[in-house]
């Protein structure tokens, strides 16, 4: 969503499970709180937006 505000569009994720045999991007060791709770804050963001738009789609009934 974010930068694409007002398209429809959907993008879809991997897990890191699928990318990498032990499911770890990058060096663990460089992790910290502060960037844990950032990369929340984002996922957070962005699934807000994401229901926002969604919540705007037109609903047709399915006979």
């Amino acid at each position: 969503m974010g930068k694409n505000k007002g398209k429809h569009h959907l993008e879809v994720f991997r897990t890191s499970s699928e990318l990498t045999d032990s499911g770890v991007m990058g060096n663990p060791l460089n992790a910290t709180r502060e960037k844990g709770e950032e990369i929340i804050r984002r996922w957070v963001d962005y699934i807000r937006e994401f229901v926002q738009e969604f919540g705007k789609l037109p609903i047709h009934k399915v006979q």
